[in-house]
């Protein structure tokens, strides 16, 4: 005795526990199950039974005969449920760029995993490494973080979102860079990309000022230098402004300008804005450190390659000049490239794509048909011919700067296989001839091959019944395959046959008695010679006996399709 039924099954889903007890001899069986659950049995032959809980199980079938003898056999299941999802990481926010330590507390057995983490792509892993998410562009953003879990019984998802914070840009605008003490400036606060942010103001002269207020006045008495401390979670900056008092146009010691710059640091290639703010300045002269130069009073200057570049700017008021420096710094993009294998398809056809380099992250594949990846090895099928720009970005897990990469991939058409055939059935008589058109460099006739390179017209003559397939194979001169095919139907033919006897009477007539040996015939048309005919199986005809004594019978068999054989006596 036996019985069969899964080893692992579902929390309230239905198991099918099937009997595959046998006994020619017992006389009539009878059956007990015990399900191991505590619930009550059956005697059902290959009953059905739910668990609501999970656990691992010990089912029981007693078997008995009609004659009192029993046996007994025993197999273990296990019930599992769909499995909890869940999951941590450290920090949940920060400054950008922010590495996340994840942890799977997800329960259930047995479990598949799969990540989706915006940025960097997918996981199968049950804890991937941890996870750099970039800067944001300013103040803040939310990246998603996705876990799916899923075994037989079901698939679970849980999404949560990591905050990551820019670090600010400080701006500070005076009123005037110079004043007669005793007299009061103000100071305006335009830092940009701020969050949560406090400011301290620093007058240069003892006084302090803590304040979110944006505009501030101070009042000097004496020569000082008024500063701006900004304090923010990501990064501490400091504009400092020169204010002098009372002093002589002309004197250069204290005729100083104002340099504002954003960004200070950022990703090749990086556009710049310059800014001063000083009165009173009649010329400006720009060196940007880079070989390039400007007399603009605020320009904005394009960083094309990365490195350390000292800007300069030199003004005059046509008494005085000053000139004050500030370092800019651009970073690199990652360094790689991708190849297409192969590089060139037929329509319908996958191409592999593969990336390489050094400290990459964040793929963002554009196949050039509408289609996107974040794989870092995706494979893509083209529907169409033509030629597909295919565009790779990524990010630098060093200084999460984004560069891009573009090839071309080639998709070729594939040709159209089409004929006809003629006819598409028939009988074997002494061969059946099937015709067929088309344009092709190899083709193919069911079991009878031919391979005719720029044949328009094949004949193929059969004398055995049976189902021939022809199919037609186009090869393009680039190699795109296409094919097609049909079937012609081949029937057989009955045999015809007879034999007749003849009885002579002394009347003027002849009786002949014909007796059919056809085979694989349905019907029967006979001709006796003398114009008359039957379609009896075997019929019986008198001759009439005259002058002209000579006849020929004829006999013509039909099978169901139609197929004929004739035979003469």
């Amino acid at each position: 005795m036996a019985f069969n039924a899964p080893d692992t099954a579902c929390v309230n889903v239905n198991v099918l526990f099937t009997n595959q007890t046998s006994c020619p001899t017992c006389g009539v069986l009878s059956y007990e199950w015990d399900f191991g659950d505590g619930s009550i049995g059956s005697s059902l032959v290959s009953p059905q039974h739910a668990y609501p809980d999970t656990g691992t199980y010990v089912v029981t079938l007693i078997a008995g005969s009609g004659f009192g003898c029993t046996d007994t056999t025993t197999r273990t299941i296990r019930i599992i449920k769909v499995p909890e999802v869940a999951f941590s990481f450290t920090p949940d926010n920060g400054c950008g760029p922010l590495q996340v330590t994840l942890a799977n507390n997800s329960l259930g057995l047995p479990i598949n995993y799969l990540w989706d983490i915006e940025t960097y792509g997918t996981s199968a892993a049950a804890n991937p490494g941890p996870i750099t998410f970039p800067q944001a562009p300013c103040d803040s953003i939310y990246y998603t973080i996705q876990l799916s879990a899923s075994n037989q019984c079901g698939t679970v998802i849980a999404i949560d979102s990591v905050k990551v914070f820019s670090v600010p840009y400080p701006v500070l605008l005076l009123n005037t860079d110079t004043i007669c003490s005793p007299d009061t400036v103000q100071g305006f606060n335009a830092t940009t990309c701020a969050w949560q942010t406090t400011y301290t103001w620093l007058f240069g002269d003892g006084d302090t000022l803590v304040s979110q207020t944006p505009l501030v006045s101070h009042f000097y008495s004496s020569d000082s230098i008024p500063a701006h401390l900004q304090h923010h979670p990501c990064r501490r900056e400091r504009v400092r402004h020169r204010l002098g008092h009372g002093y002589p146009a002309g004197d250069p010691e204290h005729d100083h300008s104002l340099l504002q710059r954003q960004p200070l640091i950022g990703c090749e290639p990086l556009l710049v804005q310059f800014t001063q703010s000083m009165v009173g300045i009649t010329d400006w002269a720009w060196d940007f450190g880079d070989g390039f130069s400007s007399l603009a009073q605020d320009p904005s200057h394009l960083f094309l390659n990365d490195g350390t570049y000292t800007a300069e700017l030199d003004v005059s008021n046509g008494c005085v000049s000053d000139s004050i420096s500030q370092v800019i710094t651009v970073l690199p993009g990652p360094d790689f490239d991708f190849v297409a294998d192969p590089d060139s398809i037929c329509a319908g056809d996958t191409i592999q794509f593969t990336a390489f380099g050094a400290n990459l992250t964040g793929y963002q594949w554009s196949f050039g048909d509408g289609s996107v990846s974040t794989q870092a090895a995706p494979a893509h099928e083209y529907a169409q011919a033509g030629v597909y720009t295919v565009q790779l970005i990524c990010l630098s897990t060093v200084t999460l700067c984004p560069d891009t990469v573009q090839h071309p991939v080639w998709v070729l058409p594939n040709p159209v296989a089409s004929f006809t055939a003629a006819p598409l059935e028939g009988c074997t008589r002494s061969g059946f001839t099937s015709r067929t058109r088309a344009s092709s460099q190899a083709s193919t006739i069911g079991t009878l091959a031919m391979a005719t390179p720029q044949a328009s017209r094949h004949h193929r003559t059969s004398t055995t019944p049976g189902a021939y397939t022809i199919e037609l194979l186009v090869t393009s001169g680039n190699g795109c395959v296409d094919s097609t095919e049909t079937s012609v139907t081949v029937h057989p033919v009955p045999t015809a046959a007879f034999t007749f006897a003849l009885d002579t009477l002394p009347d003027f007539i002849l009786p002949a008695y014909f007796d059919n040996l056809s085979t694989g015939a349905v019907s029967y048309v006979w001709t006796f010679g003398d114009g008359q005919g039957s379609n009896q199986f075997e019929p019986g005809h008198q001759y009439a006996i005259n002058s002209t004594c000579s006849y020929s019978p004829m006999l013509v068999v039909y099978n169901e399709f139609q197929c004929t054989d004739t035979a003469v006596g």
